[in-house]
């Protein structure tokens, strides 16, 4: 923010301090009601930093943002008040109603099946658009494109993470059966998320729809980690989480330096800058391989444990679609899914190929290099992608006794 951002600086900074409210208190609220006020507070900051700070088309990605979070909403909304319901019908302590561990000994007690699995359904939807899911994922590309560059790092790094938190500690935390009767259409949605967005992407001409395609692409490993239905699943989804965050911010951070001094995101007119620019070449070369999966960095750690989770998992031996029975295991879904690292890899490097090599432009010939505060913040999160590539210990020690937890809850099933 310290260059990108000109005017209304108070308005700016105060909006961001709402919005990081909102999205820590979503990830700490253990009451349904407070989830829910935070996960709407978020709305407000979110859409007034898009629609004031962004680029020519804010007004329309800002609305959009909107609308498709309020759908989401109202699915939230129902799937909160249901929950309630059947827990005031047990005649439990009304003043504690909404607490999780409340909501979570009601389910246990005569919820039927059928509403389990319309409150799961209306609960994931709300998470879907968030994460976001296809076809719920059409917002995305045009926030990103459209809002500032401190804005894209916070929405792929946090704000993503709101739907993908939601899935694990509301639909597959509270409601495990339904979670195991919808796990393989679950898996499913993982795999049109991985390969079809990675193949969005590999034909962008736009430099952040590129870099904003392929983070929903990568959001799909935690799908499939959350419908391999194991403690290794269930982790690995869980650290992809972490990794995307760390790894899709500084994307969009390498994006934002050469659009700031460029004042243009289409590939077509870069081209060459790997020798003008060779310190945010370096940093963006990094990052592409990280994103890509090149072992001994974040992403790498992180995609292997949902892979290894989703391979050895028995969740599922066959689907039915649409009234056939289908023996396509999540073994399948997973081999499947592995053409979105390859899909990946392909538009990452025909990218910096055609960005920071070949012959430069006349008009690009005096661009300045990184800045030190660019420097700063580029070198801190290369310097996490490595650390936690080389000890994923480190990072996964402190959720993994309470996601193996949740696990063990569908191996009693």
């Amino acid at each position: 923010s310290w260059t990108s951002i000109q005017k209304r600086l108070k308005l700016y900074y105060a909006m961001l301090f709402v919005l990081t409210t909102a999205v820590l208190g979503v990830f700490v609220a253990r009451d349904l009601f407070l989830f829910f006020l935070f996960w709407e507070l978020e709305l407000i900051p979110m859409y007034l930093l898009i629609a004031i700070w962004g680029g020519p088309r804010r007004d329309y990605a800002a609305t959009k943002f909107v609308l498709y979070t309020l759908f989401g909403s109202v699915f939230l909304v129902a799937g909160t008040l249901g929950l309630y319901f059947h827990a005031r019908s047990l005649g439990l302590n009304p003043e504690t109603l909404f607490q999780f561990a409340t909501i979570q000994q009601a389910i246990g007690q005569n919820l039927p099946l059928s509403a389990q699995i319309l409150i799961f359904t209306a609960l994931f939807i709300t998470f879907a658009v968030k994460l976001p899911v296809v076809p719920l994922h059409t917002w995305l590309p045009d926030a990103h494109v459209e809002a500032p560059t401190p804005i894209s790092m916070l929405l792929a790094g946090i704000l993503l993470k709101m739907g993908s938190y939601g899935m694990l500690q509301l639909c597959f935390g509270f409601l495990p059966q339904a979670g195991q009767l919808l796990a393989p259409y679950i898996a499913l949605l993982a795999v049109i998320n991985i390969v079809y967005t990675a193949g969005v992407a590999l034909v962008q001409s736009d430099l952040k729809k590129l870099i904003a395609y392929s983070s929903v692409s990568h959001m799909g490993f935690v799908l499939l980690g959350l419908a391999a239905l194991n403690a290794i699943g269930f982790n690995g989804a869980t650290f992809v989480m972490f990794a995307h965050g760390l790894v899709s911010a500084a994307l969009f951070m390498c994006v934002g330096t050469l659009y700031v001094r460029t004042h243009t995101r289409q590939i077509a007119d870069y081209g060459g800058f790997g020798s003008q620019t060779p310190i945010i070449f370096c940093f963006f070369l990094f990052r592409a391989m990280a994103s890509l999966g090149l072992p001994l960095l974040v992403s790498f750690a992180s995609e292997t444990m949902v892979f290894y989770g989703a391979f050895v998992s028995h969740a599922f031996q066959q689907i039915n679609l649409f009234g056939q029975a289908l023996d396509w295991n999540i073994q399948g879904v997973t081999f499947v899914s592995g053409l979105g690292v390859i899909i990946g890899a392909a538009y990452l490097l025909w990218m910096l190929k055609r960005v920071f090599f070949g012959v430069i432009q006349e008009r690009w010939t005096r661009l300045p290099d990184a800045t030190s505060s660019e420097v700063f913040v580029l070198a801190t999160l290369a310097l996490l992608v490595l650390a936690f590539g080389f000890f994923p210990q480190w990072i996964t020690r402190h959720f993994e006794p309470d996601v193996t937890g949740l696990a063990a809850r569908y191996e009693s099933i």
